[in-house]
């Protein structure tokens, strides 16, 4: 009978124990006891947008987009020019964000379609309005072509300039090669 008591009395011993320590309340050193407790943070206000009247009340962004093809429909029946030059803005706007990748678009295809337009768009646009516009080809070119006021006197026909620029040319070879007549 004692070894049934044994276990017994050490449980009664730990629930003693247990109960002893959850009653009391947990030790706080001196630094600790002076400070106040955390302030407890506000709930952030709920924020809705207000009720305008007007076309913003009846017009959300995915009504928006359920009324487009209407719109559409109903500016080419009654408007078609303007719809015409809605698309070709829109068509602009596009080719010009991918015109800088060019080399790196493919020969055929919608994006190269776009860019194309927009060169296009801007070469007529030069043309109207008389802006030079300078080719990669016309670049490199410029530099072995004539200047205007040289063009415009050997149309002339002066002979004693021709005579000059050769002087020139020699004057410049010497500079350059003037070994190459010791030789």
């Amino acid at each position: 009978m004692s070894s049934s008591r044994r276990p017994a009395r050490l449980l009664l011993l730990v629930l003693a124990l247990c109960a002893s320590t959850s009653s009391a309340a947990p030790a706080i050193d001196r630094v600790h006891s002076l400070m106040e407790a955390a302030i407890e943070r506000p709930k952030l206000p709920h924020l809705r947008i207000p009720n305008r009247g007007g076309l913003s009340a009846l017009l959300s962004p995915k009504r928006a987009v359920i009324v487009l093809p209407a719109v559409l429909g109903g500016m080419a029946v009654a408007c078609p020019d303007v719809l015409t030059a809605l698309l070709v803005q829109l068509i602009c706007y596009l080719g010009s964000l991918f015109e800088p990748f060019d080399s790196v678009l493919p020969e055929k295809g919608l994006l190269r379609s776009l860019v194309t337009t927009v060169q296009r768009a801007k070469k007529a646009y030069n043309v109207k309005y008389g802006l030079v516009t300078i080719d990669e080809q016309q670049f490199f070119d410029e530099e072995d072509a004539p200047t205007e006021e040289e063009a415009a006197s050997a149309a002339e026909g002066g002979d004693g300039e021709e005579e000059e620029q050769e002087e020139e040319a020699g004057a410049a070879s010497d500079q350059d090669g003037g070994d190459e007549e010791d030789e």
